[in-house]
C-alpha cells in the first residue's frame, strides 16, 4: 500500500485553497518518490502474476482437469487489460502535461484528458467489484479531504492546476490503479492456493466505457468483455444489434453516435445500449451460449 498518497493529496488540497502555489519543488520531489514506488509495485504485481500463471499451469496439467482454472485465467486477464489500459493512458496525459511550464495552468486539452482518464478509472473498479463484491479498493478522493467545494474527484485533482500539480495528481491516480489491480490479483490468487478447488457463481459480460457522459451528436466509447471465462476464437460481439470488432484480447470495440433525438428538449437524459456476446460451448453440444449487458449512460447537450 503507497504510504505517500495522503501526503500528495494534502499538498494539492493546500495548493487549491491558497492564492499562493505551493513551491512546485514540493510536489516535484513527491511525485518523483510516488513514481518510483508505483514502478516497485508494477514488478510486484508482476512477479505476483507470474507465479499465478506457473501455479495454474501445474493444477491444470492434473488429473482431473479444473475447468474452472481456465475461467481464473480469464479473470487475472480482465483484471490485468483494465489496469495496462489504464497505465497507458496515464503515459499519454503525463506528456501532455509535461509540454507546459511548472507553473501553468492546465489547458482545455488536458483537462479532457484527464476527464476521460478519471471515467475510466471509476470504471475500471466497477469492473473489478463485478468480479468480486467483497474487494476493498482505494477510494479516488480520501474521504477526510472531501468537503463541500469538492463535486468530482476530477474537480479534486485537476480544477485550477498547475501542471506540477497535475503531474503529481497523476502519479497517485496510478498508484490507485496498481493498488486496485493488486488487491483483484491477490484475490485470485487467494482462491488459486485452495488447490484449485474454484467455483464460480457468475459468468457474464461487462462494458467499460470511457465516459459515461457524451454530449449529442458525439461519438461513445466503450469496451466489451466477457468476464470469469475464456476469451474464444471465433467470439462474436454487438452492440445495440450491430456486430462489433472483437479485438486478440478479446474485447470488444463500442462505437456509436450519442442520437440527439433522444435528447428532445431535455438538457440531459439517460440512455441505455445493449451489449451481446455469443460463444460456441467449449464443454457442451448444446449449441452458441449468449451473455447480455445493458449499460445506461447519459446524453448531455453540446456546448
Amino acid at each position: 500500500m503507497h504510504k505517500l498518497l495522503l501526503p500528495v493529496a494534502i499538498l494539492l488540497t493546500l495548493s487549491a485553497c491558497h492564492s499562493q502555489k505551493t513551491d512546485p519543488r514540493r510536489l516535484q520531489a513527491l511525485t518523483y518518490s510516488l513514481e518510483q514506488a508505483n514502478e516497485r509495485e508494477l514488478a510486484e504485481n508482476a512477479a505476483s502474476w507470474s507465479r499465478m500463471r506457473t501455479r495454474m499451469g501445474w493444477l491444470h496439467n492434473k488429473p482431473p482437469r479444473n475447468l474452472a482454472l481456465v475461467q481464473l485465467l480469464a479473470r487475472c486477464d480482465t483484471i490485468q487489460v483494465g489496469a495496462a489500459r489504464l497505465r497507458e493512458k496515464l503515459r499519454e496525459s503525463r506528456q501532455l502535461l509535461r509540454r507546459s511550464a511548472p507553473d501553468q495552468l492546465l489547458s482545455p486539452t488536458q483537462r479532457a484528458a484527464t476527464t476521460r482518464l478519471l471515467g475510466q478509472l471509476v470504471a475500471y473498479q466497477a469492473t473489478l467489484h463485478a468480479l468480486d463484491a467483497r474487494l476493498i479498493l482505494p477510494r479516488l478522493v480520501p474521504p477526510t479531504l472531501t468537503g463541500n467545494a469538492v463535486a468530482s474527484p476530477d474537480d479534486f485533482y485537476f480544477r485550477d492546476a498547475t501542471a506540477t500539480e497535475g503531474l503529481a495528481a497523476l502519479a497517485q491516480l496510478e498508484a490507485t490503479v496498481l493498488t486496485s489491480e493488486g488487491a483483484a490479483l491477490l484475490a485470485q490468487s487467494t482462491m488459486l492456493a485452495c488447490g484449485g478447488n474454484i467455483v464460480f457463481d457468475k459468468v457474464g459480460a461487462w462494458a467499460i466505457a470511457e465516459s459515461n457522459t457524451v454530449a449529442a451528436g458525439t461519438e461513445y466509447r466503450a469496451d466489451l468483455v466477457l468476464a470469469s471465462s475464456l476469451t474464444i476464437a471465433g467470439m462474436n460481439m454487438s452492440a445495440n444489434g450491430q456486430p462489433i470488432t472483437v479485438m486478440p484480447d478479446g474485447i470488444g470495440t463500442v462505437r456509436f453516435v450519442a442520437d440527439p433525438q433522444l435528447l428532445g428538449n431535455r438538457p440531459e437524459v439517460t440512455a441505455h445500449w445493449n451489449g451481446l456476446i455469443r460463444i460456441k460451448s467449449a464443454y457442451t453440444h448444446s449449441g452458441d451460449t449468449a451473455y447480455k449487458v445493458r449499460v445506461p449512460y447519459r446524453i448531455v447537450r453540446s456546448r
